[in-house]
């Protein structure tokens, strides 16, 4: 209806929804689509001029409209005009959402069929690697038995250890390795997990790299050297494994230093007397060196000059120092020194 007291009271009472029928305004047709939410939009006099209704005719019937009328017809139309954008909003996002799906889908595969393959070369490797084991060692037994002379019942024990180790050792790699090999076959197989703080390998980039953070949309934040770039998680090829250090003396422990902070990628000394800053320093790249830092920077101001070569001096001496030179000029320039350290 055009009622318009029908359509205040559909607006304003609990439990009663308004609705009209879809209307194309450029062919003046109806689309026989029930919309819910928002009151028809009266196309009356839209229609009659379509139809050749004289046009002084029209705008008389159009004065005759009060303004409370036209206003609300306004309304209408722009709330119908809206709506219109937002299902067009929604429909773009349901699209853009089951694309994504299908992406994700398809890398899914992807990657079960590769890691499929590689765990099937594997497998055939480790095949090859265990009748060449098998084959040498029959062969050094029989050949030790033969120069022994008449001592061959000897070599009947020596034969059944080596197919007993063959097949605990086929045991063994079947359990540890190949445990994934079913699982792959059915693309089940798990992708790495990425979590802050891991060292990674990533795609253009030579060296390991660590994960600063996660970020929304698939994407992560990695520093390689004193690079810091997002990437998607789809970039990296490798999670590498924790590195174990090396066993301790009973008693004795030790904390390593922050993996994701500043305070081991950079340090600042400007304003310092040579024996204030020389400690500080040494004390940097002993944390540097265990937060598996691959470069630094010292930050020590033009001045004089007397701090950096103080500090140029100790950076020649220290056994965990493999290069340093002076940084480039968006880096600080002279006043600051980039050290690269020991593997």
């Amino acid at each position: 209806t055009h009622l318009l007291a029908l359509k205040i009271y559909g607006a304003n009472t609990p439990g009663v929804v308004n609705g009209s029928m879809g209307f194309d305004d450029l062919t003046l047709e109806p689309t026989y689509i029930l919309k819910l939410g928002a009151p028809g939009k009266s196309a009356g006099l839209e229609i009659a001029r379509h139809l050749g209704m004289p046009e002084a005719l029209i705008e008389q019937a159009r004065q005759r409209l009060g303004t409370r009328e036209r206003d609300i017809a306004q309304f209408v139309s722009e709330l119908h005009r809206r709506l219109e954008e937002v299902s067009g909003l929604e429909r773009q996002l349901r699209e853009q959402k089951e694309a994504l799906a299908a992406k994700q889908e398809s890398l899914t595969r992807e990657w079960a069929a590769r890691e499929s393959a590689k765990l099937k070369e594997l497998e055939r490797r480790c095949d090859l690697v265990l009748e060449k084991f098998e084959a040498q060692a029959r062969e050094t037994i029989e050949r030790i038995a033969a120069e022994a002379g008449g001592q061959r019942k000897a070599a009947g024990p020596a034969l059944r250890q080596v197919a007993k180790l063959k097949r605990e050792l086929r045991e063994e790699v079947e359990t540890t390795v190949l445990s994934t090999r079913d699982e792959s076959r059915q693309g089940e197989l798990a992708r790495p997990q990425i979590t802050e703080g891991a060292r990674v390998r990533v795609k253009g980039i030579r060296e390991p790299a660590r994960v600063r953070r996660k970020l929304a949309g698939g994407l992560i934040e990695v520093e390689a050297g004193f690079m810091k770039v997002q990437i998607p998680e789809d970039d990296v090829v490798e999670v590498l494994p924790a590195t174990a250090g090396a066993a301790l003396p009973r008693h004795v422990t030790f904390d390593t230093a922050p993996l994701d902070s500043g305070s081991v990628r950079e340090i600042n000394l400007i304003g310092q007397r040579v024996d204030e800053a020389l400690p500080q320093v040494e004390k940097f790249l002993d944390n540097a060196m265990l937060a598996d830092a691959s470069s630094v920077r010292i930050v020590h101001g033009h001045g004089m000059g007397i701090l950096r070569r103080a500090i140029a001096e100790l950076l020649a001496k220290h056994p965990n120092v493999e290069k340093f030179h002076a940084a480039e000029q968006n880096e600080g320039g002279a006043g600051a020194t980039i050290v690269e350290l020991k593997g």
